[in-house]
């Protein structure tokens, strides 16, 4: 929909306001951010399982949703506009999602002492002692 529309305002001889082509581009990556955000807030329970540590949602964001906003550095789009989508996809897939889902909890000083002290078999055999 919106590649469509903003075809057809760049191809329209009757709009001579091209400017809303870039308010067309935020809100698509607005309505992505918030149809993924939604998807990862599903999929973070098995996300841990997938990369084997509970820090695994920060990976799947890194490796599976971050690389869509790359495209937003190459666009012709105004700074402050970047700087809006940045922030909300910033805010949205490390903040509000995770501490949502209890994700953050694992960094406790408790947690990450027992995690360090913990012998496992898959860490031994990487690295004797």
């Amino acid at each position: 929909a919106g590649l469509v529309s903003s075809v057809y305002i760049c191809r329209s001889r009757a709009l001579k306001c091209k400017r809303a082509v870039l308010y067309i581009t935020e809100g698509c990556f607005l309505a992505y951010i918030v149809l993924y955000g939604y998807k990862f807030y599903g999929e973070i329970a098995n996300i841990a399982n997938r990369y084997q540590h509970d820090g695994g949602w920060a990976i799947a964001f890194i490796v599976v949703y971050a690389p869509t906003f790359l495209a937003l550095f190459f666009m012709n789009v105004p700074f402050a506009q970047t700087f809006e989508i940045i922030a909300l996809a910033f805010v949205t897939f490390i903040l509000v999602v995770p501490i949502s889902r209890g994700r953050w909890y694992v960094y406790s000083d408790e947690y990450m002492k027992e995690y360090l002290q913990m012998d496992d078999a898959t860490y031994s055999k990487e690295c004797p002692q």
